[in-house]
């Protein structure tokens, strides 16, 4: 027996024939079983996708009451997703609407006169496996944020050229900074004059080595003092073994310099007091010496 995936399709088209069609198509779905549910109005459309959370909304392009793009832009405001799981339907094969369809969030378009059962079925089990893709990655974003925002260290992620375009929560509460003032460089202006050159030139040499990256140096907080940090990046390479992005933290250490700097002292002190101590006691000791040699010789003398 053959197990079909359960799967929410809305088609939103004016056309009762148009509809009763794609309906058709789905039917003969192999791999998916569908629920599917049907608006011939974009406003109506809009509610039900509110109410229904369809896996896939098959979207026509000309309605009486909005346009595809109109209906695509509620749907982003409603959801707050870049992204929806949605595939227009249009007469006309024009790359520059489709254009605007992709960077408006839609998934996929399809040319009506171009439909066949197979096309139908194939956009729409792509485009739910696109979703599907995007909704585990986004929450594996969302598990790595929470973790990386709760680490003591600062943390933060660069392209394969080693501009910054992402902070952990940590980097911000101790730096007072914004993202839009920390991208790509941004980071030198909490980096002390001194050093922020340098730091920089040894970064880029590790970068284009693609080898881990390690320095010391001072960082800003917002309270204007400068603390000492151990920083640490790594390359992250994709299966070619090409580097993609760059993982990076900054560990404070500036209460381990300042005890270090204390022990160094500590012992420097030591080695003087012996060699105090030493010296003083060298005049006692040759004096004894001496007097033990003077009493051995003047009792063989007697």
């Amino acid at each position: 027996m053959i197990v079909r995936l359960q799967r929410t399709v809305l088609i939103v088209d004016d056309s009762l024939e148009d509809r009763e069609s794609y309906r058709n198509y789905l039917l003969r779905d192999q791999e998916y079983s569908y629920t599917i549910i049907e608006a011939p109005l974009g406003r109506e459309g809009v509610t039900l996708w509110q109410q229904t959370q369809p896996d896939v909304l098959l979207l026509n392009y000309s309605l009486p009451d909005l346009d595809g793009l109109e209906v695509l832009a509620q749907l982003q405001s409603s959801t707050q997703q870049q992204f929806l799981p949605v595939i227009i339907l249009t007469g006309q094969g024009n790359e520059t609407l489709a254009l605007q369809f992709m960077k408006a969030g839609a998934q996929d378009y399809l040319v009506k006169e171009q439909i066949t059962p197979q096309s139908l079925q194939l956009a729409v089990n792509s485009t739910i496996a696109t979703s599907d893709l995007r909704h585990v990655l986004r929450e594996s974003e969302e598990r790595f944020r929470m973790v990386v925002d709760n680490i003591p260290q600062l943390a933060w992620i660069a392209n394969a050229e080693g501009l910054i375009y992402w902070y952990n929560q940590r980097w911000f509460e101790y730096t007072g900074t914004t993202l839009a003032e920390m991208e790509g460089l941004g980071w030198q202006k909490v980096h002390r004059p001194d050093y922020a050159e340098k730091v920089l030139e040894r970064f880029r040499h590790y970068t284009k080595l693609g080898l881990p990256w390690e320095d010391t140096f001072p960082l800003r907080g917002q309270d204007g003092l400068y603390r000492w940090f151990l920083s640490r990046a790594i390359p992250i390479a994709d299966e070619q073994g090409r580097t993609i992005r760059w993982f990076g933290t900054n560990t404070d250490i500036t209460e381990l310099r300042a005890a270090q700097a204390a022990l160094e002292e500590r012992n420097s002190e030591l080695d003087s007091f012996v060699y105090i101590v030493s010296h003083d006691l060298k005049a006692p000791l040759r004096a004894i010496s001496n007097l033990s040699q003077w009493i051995e010789e003047d009792t063989q003398t007697v």
